[in-house]
């Protein structure tokens, strides 16, 4: 009976056993990655099909080759420091990055994982290598690099406590500084003193926390030579696969040309405002839709406003009564529509209490001329109203006087007709 028993056992054994090597060689050959054997002088005892359909040798053609035969000139580095801590069992595996050849002399990039098989005594039998085809990994990470190296804009990468990790050549030279003097900074060395750390809150915590994913503001850098310049600032959160936060992206744009500009711009509309205050025409301009986009001190004075921004934004509609408003809108469109200016037009406008009777006429030349972008297009008017009231009170005056002398003059001439 135990013969039958032993039997039996042995049977299961060997059938477990049997079952186990097709079960190896099952994942052997249908591996995704190339799985070989090589022994300890670097001679292919064993190669799955996965790594046949990379290298296109048969396996045939691959078995008893050497291992430098299908890698890369360039890459046959010597492997023996590892080759000597494996053996010494000082570590279980080693990995790293090379290029393989393939049949067609076409070139591969790979990562392959060594380690070595020993016997039931622990002695070396042969090297056992994974190798995955890395080749689109490398070919997107050149791409990256390519991209990064050649941005026509800053990028940093700087840790979660401000240290410079990575810099590209473009921020190096908006800087001034080299890549290695950067790589020893921390934020803190190239940001303007007076700007450190106010704009913090607004990203970092919130950044972190996921409550937002970018920030943008314009901040001062500080040059190598002591020199400021202005950057636009964009700041992102790089996160790993787990979603830990790794380092914050930034990408710097020297604006210093356009904020110069701006200053300068600035400055003009300043003068501007100050030469059309000064003058005391009243002076206005409309968009297209008739919308008050600027004027003087004198059009608000006479309209009794104080600030420009009473009236930025409104129409004709919103200031005079309804048929007024109707006549110097069709009056603007036409300028509008036609493009041709209209000059000195005399009119008159009611200033005052209607209703108590306490209106006064005010007279005034007004002159309308499109104004036009770069294109040619008219996107609006301006305007200049010129009071001559003075003037035109003057030449009624004059006018009285010469009816009255005319008048008088008739009257003693037919009375001196009467006396002869």
């Amino acid at each position: 009976a135990r013969g039958i028993g032993g039997s039996i056992a042995d049977g299961r054994l060997r059938a477990g056993l049997a079952e186990g090597e097709g079960n190896f060689h099952a994942t052997f050959e249908q591996a995704a990655v190339g799985i070989v054997h090589t022994s300890i002088d670097k001679r292919y005892l064993e190669v799955n099909q996965k790594f046949c359909e990379m290298t296109g040798y048969s396996r045939e053609e691959l078995l008893g080759m050497k291992t430098s035969q299908i890698a890369h000139p360039d890459d046959q580095a010597d492997d023996l420091a590892h080759h000597r801590l494996l053996f010494a069992n000082r570590i279980e595996t080693y990995s790293g990055e090379k290029r393989y050849l393939r049949k067609d002399g076409s070139m591969f990039w790979a990562r392959r994982t060594v380690s070595l098989a020993r016997d039931g005594n622990g002695n070396p039998m042969y090297f056992i290598r994974v190798i995955e085809d890395v080749t689109e990994r490398k070919a997107t990470e050149g791409s990256y690099h390519a991209t990064f190296d050649r941005a026509p804009i800053g990028i940093m990468h700087n840790s979660l406590d401000s240290r410079i990790l990575q810099v590209n050549p473009k921020l190096c030279e908006i800087l001034g500084y080299t890549r290695e003097e950067l790589l020893t900074m921390t934020l803190a060395d190239i940001i303007q003193h007076d700007y450190q750390g106010i704009e913090k809150e607004k990203f970092h915590k919130p950044m972190l926390s996921g409550e937002i994913e970018h920030f943008s503001s314009e901040r001062p850098f500080v040059r190598k030579d002591g020199s400021i310049v202005w950057v636009n600032r964009h700041i992102s959160l790089v996160r790993d696969d787990a979603g830990q936060p790794l380092y914050f992206l930034r990408t710097v744009e020297d604006i210093s040309d356009k904020k110069s500009m701006a200053d300068q711009l600035a400055q003009e509309r300043q003068l501007l405002r100050t030469v059309i205050d000064a003058i005391p025409d009243r002076i206005f301009v409309k968009d297209r839709e008739g919308r008050f986009l600027l004027q003087n001190t004198a059009n608000l004075k006479v309209r009794g406003l104080e600030r420009h921004d009473d009236i930025v934004g409104k129409t004709v509609f919103d200031i005079y009564p309804p048929a007024l408003a109707e006549q110097r809108d069709a009056e603007d469109r036409a300028v509008i529509e036609s493009g041709l200016p209209l000059i000195n037009r005399e009119g008159q406008t009611y200033f005052g209490d209607a209703e108590k009777r306490e209106r006064e006429i005010r007279w005034h030349l007004t002159s309308k001329i499109p104004l036009r972008d770069a294109t040619g297009q008219i996107y609006g008017i301006a305007g200049i109203n010129r009071d001559i009231t003075e003037r035109k009170r003057s030449e009624l005056q004059l006018q009285e006087s010469e009816r009255f002398a005319k008048s008088t003059i008739d009257a003693l001439s037919k009375h001196l007709c009467v006396l002869d």
